[in-house]
């Protein structure tokens, strides 16, 4: 019948996939997803948990197969899997399609989060002075967001304002997003 699913998985499974995953532990975490998967296979939020894992590990493929796959399954447009879904795309090489999902993550929720992911494709579009304003102003809306700090720093390097981006590189070691992808 018609109403609202539930998750059939334990949430202590769950839970357990979620410590591992923010541990860093990301093979221990994806053998437990791939457990509740088999028992959920279409659920939304599972199919974007999943899929940020997989961006975590740059396995960049899989990671928009999950993602849009949740895009899909959810009534509406989440401003974090959009997010996530433009960083995949983005790291891919299609730029094109990360920025579209940018902007409409920006008009679903312009947290300092989604912000900062707008600001990121900038730096790597060779436009560092837009985006530090933009990471300026996810910093004015969050002042100790690291990753904020971070990116911005990045974009000073980029255009050359040294001192500043020295300061700001500094966050860095708050920042546990601060990956080689190469």
């Amino acid at each position: 019948g018609a109403g609202i699913t539930r998750p059939f998985f334990e949430m202590e499974l769950f839970e357990r996939a979620n410590k591992l995953h923010a541990e860093g532990k990301f093979l221990e975490a994806e053998e437990l997803y791939d457990r509740i998967l088999t028992q959920n296979p279409g659920h939304a939020h599972l199919l974007a948990t999943v899929g940020t894992l997989y961006l975590a590990m740059n396995k960049l493929g899989l990671a928009v197969v999950f993602l849009e796959r949740s895009l899909e399954k959810m009534g509406s447009r989440e401003s974090d899997v959009l997010c996530n879904l433009g960083l995949a795309y983005k790291y891919s090489g299609l730029h094109d399609n990360s920025l579209k999902l940018f902007e409409e993550a920006m008009k679903v929720n312009p947290s300092p989060q989604t912000i900062t992911s707008y600001g990121s494709y900038f730096v790597e579009a060779g436009e560092p002075d837009k985006a530090i304003k933009i990471f300026n102003r996810a910093i004015s809306e969050s002042p100790k967001f690291a990753l904020a700090h971070w990116n911005l720093s990045l974009a000073l390097l980029e255009s050359g304002r040294w001192e500043r981006a020295w300061d700001e590189y500094e966050w860095g070691h708050d920042c546990k997003m601060r990956v080689d992808r190469g």
